[in-house]
């Protein structure tokens, strides 16, 4: 019987020792972070200086971006995201408003030409986030409506893959890549790299 008490014992330490690594293992995204425009891809010398500040627990990830206009130009509007990290799927809240517009017609189109009306319009979001060793990977799909006055309503369905990292810098560094539909030909990097601020 002392035996018994005694393996058990020793098997519990083990396992009560063995929770702070796995932990240990995840990058701490705490706090505020500010884009580095030099080290972002793709360049774009008119980007919106972004901030974004993060706080994460054992469940949740929430990310809430705040920007700064450049010059000529109207800083867009974020607005905070959370996510669970346990690796199943979940509901992302649709845009409050479609998106669409007339298309711009080139100057030498006669006048009087009739324009094109497209809204597009998110059905539904989904994603699942999930630490994978010192990374949080998100999988988006997104699921849309695309309505035209020449094509009438045709479907689509984009999923896409947005890594957080902390390189050897300290520099946090998110990454996303498109996975559906598979690209022609492999797409520019896309990746914004935060300083801590």
């Amino acid at each position: 019987m002392s035996r018994v008490r005694v393996s058990v014992a020793v098997l519990s330490l083990v396992a009560f020792c063995a929770v702070p690594v796995v932990a240990q293992d995840r990058p701490n995204f705490n706090g505020k972070w500010t884009l580095v425009p030099d080290k972002s891809l793709p360049a774009n010398p008119n980007r919106p200086i972004v901030t974004l500040t993060i706080t994460q627990d054992d469940k949740q990830f929430t990310s809430t971006p705040t920007a700064v206009a450049v010059p000529g130009s109207a800083a867009p509007v974020y607005v905070p995201s959370t996510y669970v990290t346990d690796g199943e799927e979940h509901q992302l809240p649709l845009p409050s408003t479609p998106a669409g517009g007339a298309i711009a017609l080139p100057p030498n189109v006669p006048p009087g030409t009739a324009t094109v009306v497209m809204t597009v319009a998110v059905t539904e979001q989904t994603y699942r986030a999930a630490w994978t060793k010192d990374q949080l990977v998100m999988t988006i799909r997104t699921t849309s409506t695309t309505t035209s006055d020449t094509r009438g309503e045709t479907k689509s369905v984009r999923v896409s893959r947005r890594v957080y990292s902390i390189d050897a810098e300290g520099f946090l560094v998110v990454e996303t890549t498109p996975v559906e539909p598979v690209p022609a030909t492999p797409p520019p990097p896309n990746k914004n790299v935060y300083r801590k601020s």
